[in-house]
C-alpha cells in the first residue's frame, strides 16, 4: 500500500519559483521595462518589454527544472571516490 504523499511538491520551493512568482515577476521587469525604454520607437518600446519578460519567466522556469542533487537521496558529492560496479 502506497504511503499518501504529506506536502505537495510547491510547498518546498521559493514563492519567486512558485507559478504565481514567475508571472508577478515578469510582469514586474515588463513595466520596469518599458518604463526603461519609453523614449524608443514604438515597436521598440514594446518589443524589449516583451522579451524581457518572457526571458525572465524562463530563466524561474529553467530554475525550477534543475535538480537538486545535495537533497537527492543517495547523492555522492563530484570529487568522492566510487568504485563502480564490483
Amino acid at each position: 500500500m502506497e504511503q499518501p504523499i504529506s506536502q505537495s511538491l510547491g510547498s518546498n520551493l521559493p514563492w519567486l519559483i512558485r507559478r504565481s512568482g514567475r508571472i508577478t515577476s515578469a510582469i514586474v521587469a515588463i513595466a520596469v521595462a518599458y518604463l526603461l525604454t519609453m523614449n524608443l520607437p514604438d515597436e521598440l518600446n514594446l518589443l524589449i518589454p516583451y522579451d524581457v519578460g518572457v526571458a525572465v519567466y524562463l530563466a524561474l522556469c529553467c530554475a525550477l527544472g534543475e535538480p537538486q542533487p545535495r537533497t537527492r537521496p543517495g547523492y555522492r558529492a563530484a570529487g568522492s571516490r566510487t568504485t563502480g560496479w564490483r
